[in-house]
């Protein structure tokens, strides 16, 4: 019977130990990534536009009203994302570009992570 606690005691103190020894390898990682975040544009203009088409995975949009039409964002990672926009035959094309899959499953908060529109143009929304 004393075996058998003695046992089962030390294979509770290794999966607390393994546990434990996880649990600082991840936090470490956060912290890193909490470092390594934030490539932001300034307000830059873009040419005018009839209708939108965006494609963003990880990416919040959010549209402001302003007098001219114009772009900025803020990327989370650089190195794992990319940004790509341009106004051709009267539609403005966003995409974002994740170059990490694993990069998509991050909770990314506080506006770290946005594109903002800005625009004079009245918005009707259809979701397709």
């Amino acid at each position: 019977m004393k075996k058998r606690v003695t046992i089962i005691m030390i294979c509770l103190l290794i999966c607390i130990g393994l546990g434990s020894f996880l649990a600082i390898g991840k936090i470490k990682s956060l912290d890193i990534q909490k470092n390594t975040y934030l490539e932001s544009t300034q307000y830059e203009g873009i040419s005018t536009f009839s209708s939108v088409d965006i494609d963003l995975t990880t990416m919040d949009l959010c549209i402001k009203k302003a007098d001219e039409n114009a772009i900025s964002y803020r990327l989370y990672d650089s190195k794992k994302q990319s940004l790509i926009y341009s106004v051709e035959n009267g539609i403005l094309t966003i995409k974002e570009k994740v170059k990490d899959n694993n990069f998509k499953m991050y909770n990314v908060q506080d506006n770290q992570n946005t594109v903002i529109l800005y625009t004079n143009i009245e918005w009707k929304f259809c979701f397709k």
